[in-house]
């Protein structure tokens, strides 16, 4: 009987932690470059989200 309630109880604990599926923030790491493969500051960079169409801006 007290393995019965043992085995329930983890089963119910484990249901409990809460689980998160997937993540809404990423990285983007590079360098940017001119003509002639050196480095550039100063360099403004777009990125766009393709599915809703938003945008950040930063410099380099």
């Amino acid at each position: 009987m007290t393995g019965l309630f043992l085995r329930r109880a983890l089963a119910a604990a484990a249901l409990a932690i809460p689980v998160w599926s997937q993540t809404t923030t990423g990285d983007i790491l590079g360098t940017v470059l001119d003509e002639s493969s050196a480095g550039m500051g100063g360099a403004k960079i777009t990125v766009r989200n393709l599915q809703t169409n938003a945008t950040k801006e930063t410099v380099s």
